[in-house]
Formats: C-alpha cells, structure tokens, sequence
C-alpha cells in the first residue's frame, strides 16, 4: 500500500499474505455403495492446495496440505429428502434403492466456505431360489 498525504510526502508498507486454495474433501466416506437398507459413515476434512509450479502444466502436481484454520460448521445433505445434519461424522441409512448425490457444506473460522459431493449408489438384495425336480431316482 502506498500513502500520499497532503503535502506529497510518501510512504510504503508491504504485507506479504497467502492466499489458500480451499476446498472440502469427503473421501472418508465410506461404504459408497451396497444394498439397502444402507449405513454409510459420512467424513469430510478441509485442506488447502497449490500447484507445483516446477512442473509443466500437462502434468502439473497439486500439493495438498490439511487446511490451518478450524471448521466451525458443516451442513450434510444426504441427497435423499431427508433433514439436513450439522454433525461432524454423521452416520447416514439409506433405506430405498437408488442413487444419491449427498453434499457436505463446510464453514470455517474465518468465514471460508467449500463443498464436496459424493455418489452413493443403493441397490437391492437379490432373492435367491432354486427349483429342484427329480427326474430320476437311485
């Protein structure tokens, strides 16, 4: 920032910041898939990313380091018309077949704000059976 005051006399101040990359990640989530009625363990993290500026562009790297400032809150749609959850590892069942796109909202802090989808799929367990007709005796 530079400064001029009534007279022209100057003066500077510098203040180098970082500015990071948010974004939410729900790769702790787990199972992502199964028959229903089904549990999955929701888990999401905040973390903040650069690009490795050594490389070229074709293949550029991203560095992932764990975000420095705290969560204040996360929000949890389960894609499935059910309420939404505030909860920091909710455990979510999915009890009708198909397949939902749930999102986690998460806030931090300082006021940054960054979302994460997720596809689960649910299906249905299959009906065994089996038919035996003699044909012949021994």
């Amino acid at each position: 920032m530079i400064l001029t005051d009534a007279l022209g006399c100057k003066d500077t101040v510098t203040q180098a910041d970082t500015i990071k990359n948010l974004r939410a990640n729900m790769a702790g989530t787990f199972p992502r898939s199964g028959c229903a009625p089904l549990a999955v363990s929701f888990r999401a993290k905040t973390e903040y990313f650069i690009l490795n500026e050594h490389q070229p562009c074709i293949s550029c790297m991203l560095l992932v380091f764990p975000y420095p400032i705290a969560t204040a809150s996360y929000s949890w749609n389960f894609g499935d018309g059910s309420p939404v959850s505030s909860g920091v590892a909710p455990v979510h069942s999915y009890t009708a077949p198909g397949v939902y796109i749930a999102t986690c909202t998460i806030v931090t802090a300082n006021g940054c704000t960054a979302s994460d989808i997720m596809k689960i799929e649910v299906g249905t367990k299959p009906v065994a059976s089996c038919t035996v007709s003699r044909t012949r005796a021994c």
